[in-house]
């Protein structure tokens, strides 16, 4: 094992959920995981279901929007699977943006029809993915779910 070097910079990385319906879907996962690791390295991997806890910390920003209950209930009703994705060329937060696309799927639909999200969304709350928005919120989830730090 490494020794400790306070000096040493991290990787950049992101975290990555991919949402119970798909999750659902093994041979969905398989072709996500397969396109992740075409651009990222994956650092870590969590199946879980989430409790309505890490739900309301990976959304606390949402949380007085008219959807938050309907995404609560959702997020909380079958696994995800959590992935923290590292890339050491490129800013990974925003090239996982550019890969899911915009939120709603029928706008990714139009405006980006290979992202993942207009290949495996169906609307706003199962859009298929969520996605670190900033550095600040991949350093929150990477807690949330106790990853360790790249």
């Amino acid at each position: 094992m490494e020794p400790f070097n306070p000096k040493k910079e991290n990787v950049p990385y992101t975290i990555a959920i991919v949402k119970p319906d798909i999750v659902a879907e093994d041979e969905k996962v398989q072709e996500i995981l397969t396109k992740l690791e075409a651009k990222f390295t994956i650092a870590n991997m969590l199946k879980k279901e989430l409790t309505k806890e890490e739900v309301i910390n990976l959304y606390w920003n949402y949380r007085k929007e008219p959807t938050f209950d309907n995404m609560s209930k959702y997020m909380t009703n079958g696994e995800c699977l959590i992935v923290m994705l590292t890339c050491e060329d490129l800013n990974p937060i925003n090239e996982l943006k550019k890969m899911l696309g915009p939120s709603d799927p029928q706008d990714a639909k139009k405006s980006d029809p290979l992202s993942l999200r207009a290949l495996y969304g169906t609307d706003k709350v199962r859009n298929g993915f969520h996605g670190s928005e900033n550095h600040m919120d991949a350093s929150k989830e990477r807690d949330i779910f106790k990853f360790a730090i790249p």
